[in-house]
């Protein structure tokens, strides 16, 4: 068992004096010291199961501190990626796991440390992936903000008549409500409030174009009854006179 756990290597000093004792003891069985023989083995039985217990207590430790420079490694690749804010909730998780293993190791509770540093490794590994899938989204918004910027300079340059438009005023309050969800990173309701803004304005837009195309056909219609009125009049008295 103690050539197992690397005794030799992890514990050197026991696996020593165990070799020494055995050593000593095999010279006394060769002289035929069987009592003295006796003693010297269960004195190298001894030495060889503290190497063991120490090598394996050592073995312990080393896998708990193995996983923790991972979690710590894993941590660090999370920060990068804003987890503590974009995966707050597992990203707290994780940490508050990391925490109890560094308890757990200072009491030399090996085993309990590397099962809480594992898990602080995954929860990290998933705080960074949410993080990351957090990011694109907001990249999706943030780009439909632009358009919907657009939308609302279009509908601008209709003139100031256009914020009268309902249309309008609505665009206006779902840009608003939209704006608040992104910085509370909440994408899908944002998105969703930015879409109904774009199509307010455009809405918005729209009916004021309407309206003044409308007033010109208005005026142009009223200006084609006048003229048609002025062709189909009776000629003014004398001009027919004139004309003979």
């Amino acid at each position: 068992d103690a050539e197992r756990y690397r005794a030799r290597e992890l514990a050197p000093t026991a696996h020593a004096s165990a070799l020494a004792a055995q050593e000593r003891a095999e010279h006394a069985w060769e002289q035929r010291q069987y009592a003295q023989a006796r003693a010297l083995y269960e004195e190298a039985r001894d030495f060889f199961e503290d190497a063991r217990d120490l090598a394996y207590h050592q073995t312990l430790k080393e896998e708990a501190e193995t996983a923790q420079t991972q979690a710590q490694a894993n941590k660090q690749a999370a920060v990068a990626e804003s987890a503590e804010t974009l995966a707050q909730s597992i990203f707290e998780e994780g940490r508050a796991s990391e925490q109890r293993a560094i308890v757990a190791l200072g009491r030399e509770e090996f085993t309990q440390a590397r099962e809480f540093f594992l898990v602080a490794q995954q929860k990290y590994e998933q705080a960074q992936r949410q993080a990351l899938r957090a990011q694109q989204r907001r990249q999706e918004v943030v780009a439909l903000a632009e358009e919907v910027h657009v939308a609302q300079q279009r509908a601008q340059a209709e003139g100031s008549e256009v914020e009268q438009q309902q249309a309008y005023q609505q665009a206006e309050l779902f840009r608003q409500q939209a704006a608040e969800f992104l910085a509370a990173n909440e994408f899908t309701r944002a998105q969703q409030m930015f879409a109904q803004a774009q199509e307010q304005y455009e809405a918005a837009t729209q009916a004021v174009a309407r309206a003044r195309l409308r007033q010109q056909a208005t005026r142009v219609r009223r200006e084609a009854a006048a003229a048609r009125a002025g062709a189909e009049a009776a000629p003014p008295e004398g001009r027919d006179a004139d004309r003979e």
